[in-house]
């Protein structure tokens, strides 16, 4: 996540709840957004906007705010950037973003490990949909700078089926990776944070996968402009990751329950 992107976001959507309308024709700053979007409700997962990378999911507010034109994009979740291609039923994009750190005072099982900063990070993403609102593809890959050389990528697929009007339903499948940088950063226990810490010695030389993540749930479209998305899932380790002294349990549970806005759509 982009922390500047965030602060942007929540700027601009604070700018459309004052002004009550995108439309506005008069609006310089909005003049060529094909589409804006505000996403907001509660989120148990491992990753958070106030807390970093966890270890335990956790329920949480969350917030993605979209604004796209026909060739730029800023959001949240993909950061702020350029498309590569923005015709349906292919989307891709390259930007700037934010790799979250971790804190040892939001998770216990960080504690006298110490704190590992975030950073900005090149990002890429694409999603490909050979039928249109019911499968999607997708993944995504993230490198900090060197010399701290981080890399993430995640790579999934979404099935959605229209049910009895006005509900809908989905199914999420996604598995994400790190490199070793990565998972020394978040998972490992170097020779110093052995001692202080009393955790066993973790400092793997090779990346691979992280976590398996399925999800399904239902969304209600209230009207033509907001949808309410409820879901529940499992968050699932890899076997190399239970390895970790860091890790708590293999299998959790996730659940969110959002509203979507449609600000502008056109």
């Amino acid at each position: 996540m982009l922390r500047a992107t965030f602060m942007l976001c929540w700027g601009l959507s604070w700018l459309v709840v004052s002004q009550g309308t995108l439309a506005n024709e008069g609006s310089n700053i909005l003049e060529g957004v094909r589409h804006a979007e505000i996403t907001y409700g509660l989120n148990q997962s491992n990753l958070s906007l106030l807390r970093g990378v966890v270890i335990d999911t956790k329920l949480e507010p969350t917030m993605d705010f979209k604004l796209e034109t026909d060739r730029a994009f800023v959001s949240l979740q993909n950061g702020l950037g350029l498309w590569l291609n923005h015709t349906p039923p292919f989307k891709s994009g390259v930007s700037i973003n934010y790799m979250l750190g971790r804190h040892q005072s939001t998770d216990l099982h960080y504690q006298r490990l110490g704190d590992q900063s975030g950073s900005f990070d090149l990002y890429a993403f694409a999603e490909w949909q050979p039928i249109l609102e019911a499968v999607t593809f997708y993944g995504n890959v993230a490198q900090t700078p060197s010399p701290v050389a981080r890399q993430f990528a995640q790579a999934g697929v979404t099935l959605g089926l229209a049910l009895v009007k006005p509900w809908n339903a989905f199914f999420d499948f996604n598995e994400t990776w790190g490199n070793a940088v990565y998972w020394q950063s978040y998972y490992g226990v170097n020779s110093q944070q052995h001692v202080t810490s009393m955790k066993g010695f973790f400092m793997p030389t090779q990346g691979g996968a992280l976590y398996q993540s399925q999800s399904f749930g239902a969304v209600y479209s209230l009207n033509n402009a907001m949808d309410l998305i409820m879901g529940v899932g499992t968050l699932q380790a890899s076997n190399a990751l239970m390895q970790s002294p860091v890790m708590g349990s293999r299998s959790q549970h996730t659940v969110m329950v959002m509203l979507s806005h449609k600000l502008l759509d056109h």
